[in-house]
């Protein structure tokens, strides 16, 4: 009974640790998701933070970056770029318009 008990609180233990983990890998679990859907993906900061994207299937980020009040950041899978300001910062032939994609923010 006393072993029972045992890996019974081992297993809850290891189930309490990965549950603080991020379902999506290096998005912070405290990030709030904004928009989720297939095709482009349009975010304006308001507010200083951290805009991260990522592809909802797979859970991999594809792009992440540090944002000022004023920032547009704008991702078109159709044409596989991420633009910040009117500039491209990422092109990536992965891109799938087909796909559903993520875009959470974190403040500060």
């Amino acid at each position: 009974m006393t072993r029972k008990l045992s890996n019974l609180f081992s297993l809850s233990l290891i189930l309490l640790i990965s549950g603080c983990a991020s379902p999506n890998g290096s998005v912070p679990s405290n990030a709030i998701l904004v928009t989720e859907r297939s095709a482009g993906l349009a975010f304006a900061a308001s507010e200083a933070g951290t805009v991260y994207i990522t592809n909802k299937n797979s859970g991999k980020l594809i792009y992440s970056t540090p944002v000022k009040p004023g920032d547009k950041l704008i991702f078109y899978p159709e044409s596989k770029r991420v633009i910040l300001n009117g500039t491209v910062v990422k092109e990536d032939q992965s891109f799938d318009p087909k796909q559903v994609h993520r875009l959470y923010f974190l403040k500060g």
